[in-house]
């Protein structure tokens, strides 16, 4: 009775030990590095055709009132939640580090990615990368050299 009991308790550990094998190896498998996609160059033209780029570097205290400065020109999407993110990312960032947001905003009329990208390669300053439509992309650019000439920068 005794070695039928310890036959038994070996087949019973032998297939929880098989279960556990078998689960790992399965999620091994669903867990693989998948291929990445090949990018074609067509790809890359349409988004360079879609998206444009306005940038430049800001005090960190600067920043928020640039953002309270073009709120107005955008109908929907950009508005002080958008801006308190951003400005409480960016305060936030770690030295050398990146971060990204996407918005869904409206201008002149028309729906547009905004996406913001900033690196903080210094403790003060921020550099800022704006990805939108040309027309809002030309605003960011006109309000940036009018900021920084009232500004004396």
């Amino acid at each position: 009775m005794q070695s039928s009991t310890i036959i038994f308790a070996s087949v019973v550990s032998l297939t929880v030990i098989g279960v556990a094998i078998a689960l790992l190896a399965f999620w091994l498998f669903l867990n693989r590095e998948k291929d990445t996609p090949q990018v074609l160059a067509k790809d890359v033209d349409a988004l360079d055709a879609t998206l444009h780029e306005a940038s430049t570097e800001f005090d960190l205290p600067d920043f928020p009132d640039f953002l309270r400065r073009v709120a107005p020109h955008i109908s929907s999407g950009f508005g002080d939640r958008e801006i308190s993110k951003l400005v409480a990312a960016a305060e936030q960032l770690p030295h050398e580090r990146e971060a990204r947001f996407e918005f869904q905003v409206v201008f002149e009329g028309a729906a547009t990615s905004l996406q913001v990208r900033f690196f903080k390669d210094d403790v003060s300053s921020i550099g800022v990368y704006f990805f939108t439509s040309k027309a809002l992309m030309e605003l960011f650019d006109q309000e940036m050299k009018e900021f920084f000439a009232e500004r004396g920068m």
